[in-house]
């Protein structure tokens, strides 16, 4: 296995997509923690929010306060036309919502943001709306979006109940559109598990044959503002997350 310290500038793959079993998982909350631990690590790292629907109007300009709050983590200050360079009001779907405002959403320009970004940063963490089967336009989801990047995933998922099937599930259908799982992480990990929360997660790494990355207690409500994104990324940081997502790519460079 590659040295998980290594130049990430030397990786076959300059970013990760962050994902989801579903909305509301807490991608963005993980994706924000992870992205705190690795600048931690003196990691070069960028963030991007391609798309954001159920945007509000701030001084008569969408804003994308997922966005906001993953630059806040990495440190960057980059143009938001770079970090979410598409950003709609209605809570929906990317394809719905750009629909609803007469409009279509350009997957080029997403390529060349990115690539700009990459430009930037020794790596990018890319974090999806909803799931991969979401579409962005037509009949083109964001895994098709994965693809054309050319990024592994990270998949976040829940700690309760119904947490096995869903996941596999997105696993399933990652790999049956060939993309590269790097691993899950378990958002919303309890003090005290009940018996499903307890083995929902070797269950899922038995039968998927993807590793479990980390378990994280409920990241939820953190805001530029406060002190929830430095609890996100203690959180993160004693979870193993980041080492092991390192580990995982840096491996990838001796396949």
């Amino acid at each position: 296995m590659s040295d998980p310290n290594s130049n990430p500038a030397t990786w076959p793959r300059r970013g990760v997509m962050i994902t989801g079993t579903d909305t509301g998982v807490g991608k963005t909350l993980v994706a924000g923690a992870l992205a705190g631990a690795l600048r931690g690590r003196g990691v070069g790292v960028g963030v991007m929010k391609p798309i954001a629907t159920g945007a509000p109007r701030v001084g008569g300009v969408l804003v994308s306060e997922d966005a906001r709050f993953l630059q806040a983590a990495a440190g960057t200050a980059d143009a938001d036309e770079l970090v979410c360079p598409f950003r709609f009001t209605a809570p929906a779907a990317p394809a719905t919502a750009a629909e609803a405002e007469g409009k279509e959403i350009p997957i080029l320009e997403i390529l060349e943001r990115f690539e700009e970004l990459c430009t930037r940063h020794e790596l990018v963490l890319v974090e999806g709306a909803g799931g991969l089967a979401v579409p962005i336009q037509g009949k083109y989801l964001f895994a098709d979006l994965t693809l054309d990047l050319e990024l592994p995933l990270l998949v976040v998922a829940r700690a309760g109940l119904g947490t096995i099937n869903h996941t596999l599930l997105t696993l399933h259908y990652a790999k049956s559109h060939g993309l590269e799982v790097l691993g899950v992480v378990i958002n919303g990990y309890p003090d005290t598990p009940d018996l499903a929360e307890r083995t929902a997660p070797d269950v899922i790494e038995r039968v998927s044959g993807v590793p479990i990355l980390g378990r994280l207690p409920l990241l939820e409500g953190a805001d530029v503002n406060d002190n929830a994104l430095a609890a996100a990324v203690s959180a993160m940081e004693q979870s193993g997350v980041p080492n092991r997502l390192l580990e995982h790519l840096a491996a990838l460079t001796s396949e």
